[in-house]
């Protein structure tokens, strides 16, 4: 039985880890090239759950590391590591220790982003450093289960190696030459549409037949992480309205759902703010369907004071839980969301590099 259940895991890492390789233009950033700045957008340290970060650096020298946990309300802490020439180093959210120890991502709904790019020696400036890339491992110890994904690197374009990306402080994400990659201009995932009934396996519009056994879909979460984001320690949040549009099946069409989201959001599916009912079964009509989200400014509805919401970019992935009947267990997939095109309003992330300026005496 444990030996099944393996396999079945293994499984749906290897289609999660297919799934990942998200496709976009070529100055948009996603996940199967090197960056200079990566994001991982789901991280977890909540209850039984822990997130271990691996980061990379291919290139035959080392740089340094500004990197910042941010959760939902944008609350963060930031700290900086060196990775040498050739090293893949590793760290556990929940404890901050690994083969480098960094703080522990330690904020009261243990749910947020990890956001890293590459700094100069003096850590004052972001610089281009094109070799880095990461995977997130999410351990769910009270399933017994786990599942990955790949970050969203940022190339940085037209900027040779080590020399500085932008002014000190903002990292522009707009494509451009002397800039960071673009945002896509939304995100699409395909999603198992679930039930409303509560108890599990009481009925069987969401149960899929497969040669080997049933598979039931419990529930589906979209994380999404901003490429608006300020990190300074006098900063502005990033409001921003989710706008859902959703295909079944059968090629119909259902417009309407939205989500208010600060910063970051995770949320499952079905518990959307407004069109929840829509990425039901009993209402999709059909086992699966395709989503579209992107970022647009809140026109009125999330009750935010104008000015206050904007248009962003957006990196994220899906997060799925299966009950396998057969087997009276659950197995987790991670998909990581795929671009297209780029958003019109370039992304800037802001942060304090005049704090990591090392003052001269004489």
């Amino acid at each position: 039985m444990k030996n099944r259940l393996l396999c079945v895991i293994m499984a749906v890492a290897m289609i999660a880890g297919i799934a990942g390789m998200a496709s976009a233009a070529q100055d948009v950033a996603n996940t199967s090239q090197k960056g200079s700045l990566i994001i991982f957008p789901k991280i977890i340290t909540a209850g039984t759950v822990d997130t271990i970060v691996m980061i990379s650096n291919d290139y035959s020298k080392g740089v340094d590391l500004q990197c910042y946990w941010v959760d939902s309300q944008q609350n963060w802490e930031d700290f900086s590591f060196r990775i040498t020439k050739k090293q893949p180093v590793w760290f556990s959210a929940q404890s901050g220790q690994g083969s480098i120890n960094v703080p522990p991502f330690d904020f009261g709904t243990g749910l947020g982003e990890l956001k890293c790019w590459a700094v100069s020696p003096n850590q004052d400036a972001q610089i281009s450093f094109n070799h880095l890339y990461g995977t997130a491992k999410i351990l769910e110890f009270n399933y017994g289960a786990a599942m990955e994904y790949n970050s969203w690197n940022f190339t940085a374009r037209d900027v040779p190696l080590a020399g500085e990306v932008g002014v000190p402080g903002e990292l522009v994400l707009s494509g451009l030459s002397g800039d960071y990659d673009g945002c896509p201009k939304y995100l699409l995932a395909n999603f198992p549409a679930v039930s409303n009934t509560v108890t599990a396996g009481a009925q069987d519009d969401n149960i899929i037949a497969l040669e080997d056994g049933p598979v039931r879909f419990d529930n589906v979460s979209l994380t999404v992480a901003m490429c608006n984001e300020d990190l300074r320690q006098i900063r502005k949040p990033t409001y921003t309205k989710l706008k859902y549009t959703i295909w079944n099946e059968d090629e119909v069409k259902y417009t309407g759902a939205w989500q208010c989201a600060k910063c970051w959001y995770e949320g499952l599916l079905s518990s959307t703010e407004n069109g929840a009912e829509k990425f039901l079964v009993e209402n999709l009509h059909t086992n699966f369907g395709m989503l579209r989200v992107k970022g647009i400014a809140d026109d009125g509805n999330c009750g935010l004071p104008a000015g206050t919401s904007q248009r962003t970019g957006l990196v994220g992935l899906t997060y799925e839980i299966m009950e396998l009947p057969t087997l009276g267990n659950f197995a987790l997939a991670a998909t990581t969301m795929n671009g297209a095109g780029k958003v019109a309003v370039d992304g800037a992330i802001l942060w304090d590099a005049e704090d990591n300026i090392i003052p001269e005496f004489d």
